[in-house]
């Protein structure tokens, strides 16, 4: 070559020209950069002639690489005396600190998830509804009461609510603990066509007392996060109904006088913890059961105008005996009213970037479980069918190797393409022959 005139130099990787540490350790980061490998070979390629194709030239840079590391390896080995230990920053560097690095990535998404991320913040209810339905065995339903557009959501702390009650350990903040009081009247009128107001009648008559038709209390609370399941309900509360209440329930639907208002005692569990992904659920709704009366008010002014209303005082409360109200003026039944009431505890959850990665792998857990297993694949096939590699990588020689690799950039340079192939296809035969590169690779 030096004959014929070929330039004494080749266009390789800077980073493989020494094999110090600092080169060892920048080869390492450039290999491990996402895609910038990948991306100066596809440059490299498209703008250098060649006469081999993007798969043989990625092999070429690939042997090229593992050479390079190998005589890293070989040179380091060479530093320490046969039979000697591995010295401690070895150690320190190939053991402890892998060691740590993996301990991170186990721990990194649990404390991202974890009370201590500044971007886990309150989850604060925004609006809040309450339907009392009448269900009957054989699935018929009517809605009695329906509120919500005038719900009252305030912030308050535990100590006011519950003075004699210990906070749960749920709870970390003030702000986690909202009240939410309903309006004890519907939203919307009672009317029901004679047809439906007979099939209601004739569940709660005499004949159907044996199938005990059902009250039923349900919640529902709009939270702030996640975008994916912004609207949760609470837990049905079902009040069977004894042929009394059926009797007396049927009087005030069919606007008897002088029918008195429905006592339902323990209707339903006043404080619910709001989880960040699960179905709420009551809190020791053993000491929280709230009662309520439920009846059928009319307006003063227009008396055809009738609503169902739920008044239900605080618990412990002496429950007021209602009788059957009189028509008011409009408004008038709003200055002691007090309908149903809850105190929600909310989970703190994450908000932003983590709240849409969250939802995108089904939550904390999906997180967890989608991160730790991608980065165990990784580790494990680091560390696993090391065996198979023997034979490139624990070469005692690699002078040959990487002198012939470095005739094949340098025909390349001198766009000598022909000889450039022959060489690359002379350095695949060795590679395909486990005999001939033992023999090219020895001392």
């Amino acid at each position: 070559q030096i004959r014929c005139g070929f330039p004494c130099r080749s266009r390789q990787n800077f980073l493989t020209q020494s094999l110090d540490p600092l080169s060892q350790a920048s080869f390492y980061v450039y290999r491990a950069m996402p895609f910038l490998f990948e991306l100066r070979q596809l440059l490299d390629f498209s703008c250098t002639p060649s006469a081999l194709d993007l798969t043989d030239w990625l092999k070429l840079e690939d042997i090229v690489g593992s050479l390079y590391l190998v005589s890293c390896r070989k040179q380091a080995a060479a530093q320490k005396p046969p039979g000697a230990p591995q010295p401690r920053s070895v150690k320190l560097l190939s053991g402890w600190a892998i060691f740590a690095l993996l301990l991170a990535i186990i721990w990194t998404p649990a404390l991202l998830f974890s009370s201590g991320n500044p971007s886990i913040t309150f989850n604060p209810v925004l609006q809040a509804s309450v339907n009392l339905t009448l269900i009957s065995p054989t699935g018929a339903s009517f809605l009695l009461l329906s509120s919500g557009h005038l719900a009252q959501i305030s912030t308050e702390p535990w100590t006011t609510l519950f003075p004699h009650r210990s906070l749960p350990n749920t709870v970390t903040d003030n702000q986690q603990v909202q009240e939410v009081r309903i309006p004890p009247w519907s939203d919307e009128t009672w009317q029901l066509p004679p047809p439906s107001l007979a099939a209601l009648l004739a569940i709660l008559g005499p004949s159907a007392t044996a199938s005990q038709p059902t009250l039923q209390l349900t919640w529902t609370w709009t939270r702030a996060r996640p975008q994916d399941r912004m609207e949760v309900h609470g837990a049905p509360s079902a009040y069977p109904l004894d042929p009394d209440s059926a009797a007396l329930l049927a009087s005030l639907a069919s606007q008897h006088p002088g029918a008195r208002a429905l006592h339902l005692p323990a209707l339903y569990p006043r404080t619910w913890h709001l989880k960040g992904e699960a179905q709420p659920t009551p809190l020791d709704h053993s000491w929280e059961a709230v009662s309520c009366s439920l009846s059928l008010e009319s307006d003063l002014m227009d008396n055809r105008t009738r609503w169902w209303a739920l008044h239900c005082p605080l618990p412990g409360t002496p429950q007021p005996s209602v009788p059957s109200p009189a028509p008011s003026k409009v408004g008038e039944h709003n200055v002691q009213a007090r309908g149903p009431e809850v105190v929600l505890l909310s989970d703190e959850v994450a908000a932003g970037f983590f709240a849409q990665l969250s939802s995108l792998f089904g939550g904390v857990y999906g997180v967890y479980a989608v991160f730790v297993v991608a980065v165990a694949a990784g580790v494990r096939s680091l560390c696993s069918d090391m065996r198979l590699r023997i034979p490139f990588e624990d070469l005692p020689s690699t002078q040959r190797l990487q002198a012939l690799t470095g005739d094949i950039y340098a025909m390349r340079l001198a766009g000598e393409l022909i000889l450039e192939e022959k060489l690359y296809w002379t350095l695949i035969r060795i590679y395909r022959t486990p005999a001939v590169l033992f023999e090219f690779t020895r001392n």
